[in-house]
């Protein structure tokens, strides 16, 4: 016969499982969740680092280019940075343009990029980061691209070059 003791015991029993099963699913949901978190923090930490790289790099220098080479595959797409700091002591208008220079492997079409040109308007002091979309055609053929970036100011050529290189490989 079950006696009442006995039927106590087996309805705490169940009812410890129960919460057992409960606190251990939280425990799960709660590690992944720190773990999702631990790796957006990693992704973020590596952005803010290329940042701080890009900084120390360029310094002081009127126009600087984040990264001035990159690998890009057939049918994928890249960004290059293109960093303004005007260090006029006024507000000025800038143009950037971006065009092909014409060194590419023979026979090999051209490389998509935007945008073609920008203009844009900084203070005293002011730095502005400008990205450039390049895409590499699917059918596009290996070897080096070579892209010219030309900043001015005031229709005069700004920074220590005439023009900046942005060398495109593909593989």
């Amino acid at each position: 016969m079950i006696t009442k003791k006995g039927m106590e015991l087996s309805i705490q029993f169940f009812v410890l499982l129960i919460l057992a099963l409960v606190i251990f699913g939280y425990s799960i949901s709660f590690i992944y969740e720190l773990f999702s978190q631990a790796s957006k923090l990693e992704s973020m930490a590596f952005d803010q680092l290329d940042k701080q790289v890009e900084l120390i790099t360029c310094g002081t220098q009127q126009v600087c280019l984040g990264t001035a080479r990159k690998t890009i595959t057939r049918g994928s797409f890249k960004i290059f940075t293109v960093r303004v700091l005007n260090s006029r002591n006024e507000q000025s208008d800038f143009s950037m343009v971006v065009e092909d220079s014409g060194i590419r492997p023979e026979g090999a079409g051209f490389l998509y990029f935007k945008p073609n040109s920008r203009d844009f308007t900084l203070g005293a002091g002011e730095i502005k980061t400008v990205g450039i979309g390049v895409e590499v055609p699917a059918t596009a053929v290996s070897g080096n691209y070579v892209l010219n970036v030309k900043v001015t100011s005031d229709n005069l050529q700004y920074g220590g070059l005439p023009a900046y290189k942005i060398n495109v490989i593909v593989p």
